[in-house]
């Protein structure tokens, strides 16, 4: 009897497993597939980031806008 207890907690344990390895592999196909636009830079962004000089530029506008009573959309 206790044999056939250790089988069903076995059996119980493979199944907890199985549910949570499936559930991994179906949410990291579906990742794959996802759009994620955050991580999305275009080649002016890219020049831009790249750019000590333009970086400090951007930098300046913005403290210069923060510093405003008004706050405005800052454009680059």
């Amino acid at each position: 009897m206790n044999k056939k207890s250790e089988n069903n907690d076995s059996v119980t344990f493979l199944d907890i497993l199985i549910i949570v390895l499936g559930f991994i592999g179906i949410s990291s196909i579906l990742s794959l597939f996802h759009d994620d636009s955050s991580k999305i830079v275009s080649k002016k962004g890219e020049k831009i980031l790249s750019s000590p000089k333009e970086m400090e530029e951007i930098n300046k506008l913005i403290d210069s806008k923060q510093s405003s009573e008004h706050y405005s959309e800052i454009v680059i």
